[in-house]
C-alpha cells in the first residue's frame, strides 16, 4: 500500500498544470548545510515553530548532499526516482537525520521514510534554539509569542550553540508571527537577520496600480535550454518544421526570400539566443509570408497516454533526490520532471507540505502544454483551491504568436487564467515596438475572452495610450467592445473622427453602432446589424444625420439591406437593396458601412428554384440614380422565368426552351417618343440541336423558334400596343482540329490548328415600334463573330444571313500547358441587315465585317500578353487595338501595363504595381493617363512596411471625380496596424471605406494579396 505521503504527493501533482485541472508531476532533494555568515534561509512560521532552509540550496544541493552524507554522523539515505506513479505506485523518501536538539522525532516503523515531529509549544519564552549539530539544511526555530527583545548574541557563525532573533522588521517585532508566514533570514555577524516575506498565494486581486513591466527578454535566460534541454525541439525537427513553411509560402503563391542568402540551419539552432522562448531564426532570413525573422517551433507531444481520458492518464515523476521531513513535508531536488498526458513540468527544487496541501517549486521552473510555454523562478500551487502561481514569470503563446512577461501569473480552478502587472506583444523576441501593460490581464478560457485593467499601449517602452480598461478575444468567439476607430482630416468636413462598437447580441446575430463626428457637419450615425437563421443570412445597414450644417441643416440618410438564403431545398433567395437621401451623399460623406456606390443604386429581390434540367426564378428591380447624366433604367416589377433542357432517351439530340415574362416601368417625365413607353413583355423560346462532335472535329446545327408578344402603354401615336414577334434562327457550327508535333531546343511542342465556319440565318421582321427596355448593341469583338444576335436582352433579334469563318492556333509543351493562342475572324453577309436599335439609323449593307483578332502570350509562368484588336476593312488601318502585359511571380510581385485605343475616341494607358523591395518594405501604384485630354486620369504612389508585429502604409494620390466644379483631387492616406490589436486608418472623401484600400483595389492583384493576408 502506499504511504501517506505518497498518497499526499499524488494529491498534489493534480494542481500542478496551469490551464486546466489536469495533473502533473514532482520530486526534489535536500541535503545537509552548515548555517554560515551571510547565507539566506527562507524561514517560514508553521504550527508554532521555525522551519528554516538554505535559499540557495537548489544551486549547491548536489555538491553540499554529497559532502554532509560523508561528514555527519546521522545517515542519510537518498535514492533516485524515476518512475510513473499512480494508484499502487509509491515515491521512496528518504529520512532526515533526527538528532536536532530543539525538536524531539519519532520514526515510524512501518514507513522509515517518514520522521514525525513534536513541535515545542507556542509559549515558549524566548525565541531561542540549541543548536548542537547543525548539519541538515533543515533546522526549528520556537517563535517567540511575546514582543521579543532586539538582542545581540555572540554565536559562531558556522555553527553557534545559542541564537536569537535579530529582527529589522519593527512591525513583525509588534505582532506576533502568523502561521505559514514567510520569512528571509540571514546570519549576521553571529546573529540572525529576518524579513517578514510575503504570505501564501491568495484570491486577492491586483489593487489597480499599474507598473511597467518591460516585455524585453534577457538571453541569459537561455539557461532554461541548456538546463532542459529535452524539452525543446530537436535541430531535425526545426529543420523539417522550417523546410515545410518555406514548401507553404511556394503553395501560397510567395517566394522565399533571400536577403543575405540561406544559412546552415544547423549552426542557426546552435546560436539560437532566443530558443529558450521556442523562436529560432528562419535560414532564409525573414520570411515574407510573416514578415518575421524567425518563428516559433515547440517540441512534438507525442505521449501515447495523452490520448486517454484524464482521470485514466498516469502520472510521471523523475528527480534526482528526495527526502521526507517529519509527517508533513517532502523536498524534491535536481531537475525535477513531472508530466500527465501532454502537460509537462521542470523545476530545480520542490517542497511539499502535505498537511496544507500545498507546494512550492523553485529554480528555473518551466511548465508546457501544446501552444503553451512559462517559465518563472519559483511557482507556488494549491491543491485544495486548485489554484497554481507563477512568480516572475514569461509566458509564450506559439498559436497567437504572443509573448509576455509578468509580475506573477495564477491559473484559477475555473480554467481562469490571472496575468498581474503583466505585458504582452506580438512582436518577435528581441523586438519591443509595441507592447500592452496592464494592472491585471485576465482570460477567460471558458468564455474566450481577456479583459486587461489600466491598459497601456507603449511604443518601444514609451507610453502612447491609456484605457481604464479593454477586452479582447483570445480565440475565434466573437465578443463585444470597442473596435478600432478611423479619422480623417479633409477641406470639405474639417475633422472627421468615427468610433464603432460591436454587439455580440448571440450567436447568430451581432450589432456595429458607429458613432462619427464632422467638424463641419455635425454627428453621423452609423449601424449594421446582422442575423443568421437557417433560412440565411441578413444584414440590415442605415445611417443617419439629422442637421448637415453644410447642406442648411438638411437631414440625410442612407438605407441598405441584404439577404441571401435557403428557405427550403433547391429553393433559394436574395436581396440587395440600398437607398440614399440625395445624390451627393457617398460624395460628402462616404460610409463605412458594406455597401455599393454605383451611379444606379440596385434595389432587387430574388427567388429560385433549381432542379436538375429545370430552373424558375422571379425577381422585381429598380435602381436609384445618383447620376445626373446617367439615364434612369426600367424597373422589373416583376420579372418571372422559365428555363429548362428536358432529359431524353437519345442522346443525339438536345431542347431548350426559355419563357419570360417582365413588367417594365419607370417615371416616363423627361423622356419623349418611344422612351415614354411602358408595359408588359412575355418572351418564348425553344429550340433543337444535333451535336456530332469527334476528336478531329465537330458539327452543331441548331434551329430556335422565338414569339415575343408585348402589352404596351403610352406608345406614340399610330404604334401598335400589343405588338408580337415571331422569328426563328438556324445556325450551323463546325470546326476541324489539326496537330503538328515538332521538336525545338530538346523540347517537344505541339501546335494546333483549327478552322471554324459558322452560318446563321435569321429573316427580317420589322421591330421598329418596339421599345427597347433593356436591348443595345453589342460592341464587336472576335467573340460577337459566333454569336446568333448582335442585340442584347430580347426586344431586338437582328436579322441576317451570314457565314463567320475563324482560325486559332495554339502552341502547347509536352504537359499540355498552353505556351500561346492567336485567333482571327470575319464575317461575309449576304444581305443587308436592316434591325437597329434606333430607328434614326440606317440600313447596315456591308458585304464583310472588321477583321478581329485576339491572342494571349505566356512567356513564362509569371509573365502573359493579351491583345486584341479590330482591323478597319476601308481604311485599312487598325481601329480598336488593346493590350495587357501582366507580370506575377506571386501575390506579392505584380506588375500590369495596360493600354487601350479606338480612333478617334480613346487613348489611354494604365500602370499599376505590387513591388517589394525587400521582404519587409514594398512599393505600390498606379498611373492611369488618357492621351487624347493629356490629362491624368489616377494617380497613385505607396509605400508599405510590415514586420513581424506591426504594418505601415503611406499613400499619396491625385484623381479625377465627376464633381463638375471640383474635379481634381488630392491626397494623403496612412494605414497602420498593430498585428495582433487591428488597424487605424484614414478615411477621405470620395473614398468608399474606412481606409485608403478602397481605391487600391483598383491596383489589379492588391484584393487578392489583402484578402490572402487576412486568412493566413
Amino acid at each position: 500500500m502506499p504511504t501517506q505521503p505518497d498518497l499526499q504527493v499524488r494529491k498534489l501533482l493534480l494542481g500542478l498544470t496551469l490551464f486546466s485541472p489536469a495533473t502533473a508531476s514532482l520530486a526534489v532533494d535536500a541535503s545537509s548545510i552548515e548555517p554560515s555568515t551571510n547565507i539566506v534561509w527562507d524561514c517560514r512560521t508553521i504550527d508554532g515553530h521555525w522551519d528554516c532552509r538554505r535559499k540557495d540550496a537548489a544551486s549547491e544541493s548536489a555538491t553540499q548532499s554529497s559532502s554532509s552524507k560523508q561528514g555527519s554522523n546521522e545517515t542519510l539515505n537518498e535514492q533516485k526516482t524515476s518512475s510513473p506513479v499512480n494508484s499502487e505506485a509509491e515515491i521512496e523518501s528518504v529520512a532526515a537525520p533526527a538528532a536536532a536538539p530543539a525538536v524531539e522525532a519519532k520514526a515510524q516503523t512501518e514507513s522509515p521514510a517518514v520522521i514525525q515531529t513534536e513541535p515545542k509549544p507556542r509559549s515558549q519564552p524566548a525565541a531561542e534554539a540549541r543548536v548542537d549539530s547543525v548539519s541538515s539544511s533543515e533546522i526549528e526555530l520556537s517563535p517567540k509569542v511575546e514582543t521579543p527583545k532586539v538582542s545581540e548574541t555572540s554565536a559562531s557563525s558556522s555553527s553557534p550553540d545559542t541564537v536569537s532573533i535579530h529582527t529589522r522588521d519593527q512591525q513583525a517585532v509588534a505582532n506576533p508571527p502568523l502561521p505559514n508566514t514567510a520569512w528571509a533570514c540571514r546570519a549576521v555577524e553571529g546573529s540572525w537577520a529576518c524579513r517578514q516575506g510575503s504570505k501564501k498565494s491568495t484570491n486577492k486581486r491586483s489593487n489597480g496600480s499599474t507598473r511597467k513591466v518591460s516585455t524585453e527578454v534577457r538571453t541569459e535566460d537561455n539557461r532554461y535550454r541548456q538546463q532542459y534541454p529535452e524539452t525543446y525541439a530537436t535541430a531535425a525537427s526545426v529543420i523539417e518544421t522550417q523546410q515545410q513553411a518555406r514548401q507553404q509560402w511556394l503553395d501560397q503563391g510567395r517566394v522565399a526570400s533571400r536577403p543575405d542568402g540561406e544559412k546552415l540551419q544547423e549552426q542557426l539552432y546552435a546560436d539560437a539566443p532566443y530558443a529558450f522562448l521556442d523562436w529560432y531564426p528562419n535560414p532564409t532570413g525573414v520570411s515574407p509570408l510573416s514578415h518575421c525573422a524567425g518563428s516559433y517551433i515547440e517540441p512534438s507531444f507525442n505521449f501515447e497516454d495523452a490520448l486517454l481520458v484524464d482521470d485514466q492518464q498516469p502520472i510521471y515523476v523523475q528527480a534526482d533526490n528526495s527526502r521526507t521531513l517529519g509527517n508533513s513535508n517532502t523536498e524534491l531536488s535536481g531537475n525535477i520532471y513531472l508530466r500527465k498526458g501532454n502537460r509537462q513540468a521542470r523545476a530545480q527544487n520542490a517542497r511539499i507540505d502535505h498537511q496544507s496541501e500545498t507546494a512550492e517549486l523553485t529554480g528555473m521552473v518551466q511548465f508546457r502544454e501544446p501552444g503553451v510555454l512559462l517559465l518563472g523562478e519559483q511557482a507556488d500551487i494549491d491543491i485544495q483551491n486548485n489554484r497554481a502561481v507563477l512568480q516572475q514569470a514569461q509566458f509564450v503563446f506559439h498559436g497567437r504568436h504572443l509573448r509576455g512577461s509578468a509580475e506573477r501569473i495564477t491559473r484559477a480552478g475555473d480554467n481562469e487564467l490571472i496575468i498581474e502587472q503583466g505585458s504582452y506583444t506580438r512582436c518577435e523576441p528581441g523586438n519591443n515596438s509595441w507592447s500592452i501593460n496592464g494592472s491585471e490581464i485576465v482570460l477567460h478560457q471558458q468564455e474566450g475572452l481577456g479583459e486587461v485593467t489600466h491598459a497601456t499601449l507603449r511604443f518601444n517602452d514609451v507610453p502612447a495610450l491609456y484605457v481604464p480598461y479593454m477586452s479582447f478575444p483570445i480565440d475565434d468567439r466573437r465578443m463585444s467592445g470597442l473596435l478600432f476607430p478611423s479619422f480623417a482630416l479633409t477641406s470639405d468636413n474639417g475633422f472627421d473622427y468615427a468610433q464603432p462598437y460591436y454587439f455580440n447580441l448571440a450567436p447568430n446575430y451581432d450589432d456595429t453602432l458607429t458613432l462619427r463626428w464632422i467638424n463641419k457637419r455635425g454627428q453621423l450615425l452609423e449601424n449594421e446589424f446582422r442575423y443568421l437563421n437557417r433560412y440565411g443570412m441578413n444584414v440590415l445597414s442605415f445611417a443617419y444625420m439629422a442637421e448637415d450644417k453644410e447642406r442648411n441643416d438638411e437631414e440625410r440618410w442612407i438605407l441598405g439591406f441584404e439577404h441571401k438564403g435557403s428557405p427550403a431545398s433547391n429553393w433559394s433567395t436574395s436581396v440587395d437593396y440600398t437607398s440614399v437621401s440625395d445624390q451627393d451623399y457617398f460624395d460628402d460623406l462616404g460610409t463605412n458601412l458594406d455597401l455599393n456606390e454605383e451611379s444606379h443604386l440596385l434595389q432587387k429581390a430574388q427567388l429560385n428554384y433549381n432542379v436538375r434540367g429545370f430552373s424558375f426564378a422571379a425577381e422585381v428591380r429598380d435602381y436609384q440614380t445618383i447620376d445626373d447624366a446617367a439615364d434612369r433604367p426600367y424597373q422589373k416589377l416583376p420579372s418571372l422565368r422559365v428555363k429548362g433542357n428536358p432529359e431524353l432517351e437519345s442522346d443525339w439530340l438536345q431542347l431548350d426552351y426559355l419563357a419570360d415574362f417582365t413588367h417594365f416601368d419607370r417615371d416616363p417625365s423627361g423622356f419623349s417618343g418611344i422612351d415614354r413607353t411602358r408595359g408588359g413583355r412575355l418572351h418564348l423560346e425553344t429550340s433543337a440541336s444535333i451535336p456530332f462532335e469527334r476528336s478531329w472535329g465537330y458539327i452543331k446545327p441548331k434551329v430556335r423558334l422565338t414569339q415575343t408578344q408585348y402589352s404596351l402603354n403610352d406608345q406614340p401615336s399610330g404604334f401598335d400596343s400589343s405588338p408580337v414577334r415571331t422569328i426563328p434562327l438556324l445556325s450551323l457550327d463546325s470546326g476541324l482540329y489539326f496537330d503538328r508535333y515538332f521538336d525545338f531546343a530538346e523540347q517537344q511542342y505541339t501546335q494546333t490548328l483549327e478552322p471554324r465556319l459558322y452560318l446563321l440565318e435569321v429573316p427580317f421582321e420589322d421591330q421598329s415600334e418596339l421599345p427597347t427596355f433593356d436591348s443595345s448593341e453589342l460592341t464587336f469583338g472576335f467573340n460577337q463573330l459566333f454569336r446568333d444576335n448582335r442585340f442584347s436582352g430580347y426586344d431586338r433579334i437582328g436579322d441576317t444571313r451570314q457565314a463567320t469563318l475563324g482560325l486559332t492556333s495554339r502552341l502547347l509543351d509536352n504537359d499540355g500547358r498552353e505556351l500561346a493562342n492567336a485567333s482571327i475572324g470575319q464575317i461575309h453577309y449576304f444581305k443587308d441587315r436592316k434591325v437597329r436599335l434606333d430607328n434614326s439609323s440606317g440600313i447596315l449593307t456591308d458585304r464583310t465585317s472588321n477583321l478581329a483578332a485576339e491572342a494571349t502570350v505566356n512567356f513564362t509562368r509569371q509573365l502573359r500578353l493579351r491583345a486584341d484588336a479590330e482591323w478597319d476593312r476601308d481604311a485599312r488601318q487598325n481601329l480598336v487595338r488593346n493590350f495587357k502585359l501582366t507580370y506575377q511571380s506571386d501575390i506579392d510581385h505584380v506588375i500590369n501595363l495596360g493600354y487601350r485605343f479606338t480612333r478617334d475616341s480613346v487613348e489611354q494607358t494604365d500602370l499599376s504595381w505590387i513591388w517589394p523591395l525587400n521582404p519587409q518594405w514594398s512599393v505600390l501604384g498606379r498611373w492611369q493617363h488618357d492621351w487624347e485630354a493629356k490629362d491624368a486620369i489616377d494617380t497613385i504612389l505607396g509605400f508599405e512596411y510590415e514586420n513581424c508585429c506591426w504594418q505601415i502604409r503611406t499613400i499619396y494620390r491625385e484623381w479625377i471625380t465627376s464633381d463638375s466644379t471640383d474635379r481634381r483631387k488630392d491626397g494623403i492616406f496612412l494605414q497602420f496596424e498593430l498585428k495582433g490589436l487591428g488597424g487605424i486608418g484614414t478615411r477621405a472623401v470620395g473614398d468608399s471605406g474606412t481606409k485608403a484600400r478602397s481605391f487600391l483595389k483598383e491596383i489589379t492583384g492588391f484584393e487578392e494579396r489583402s484578402d490572402h493576408d487576412e486568412t493566413n
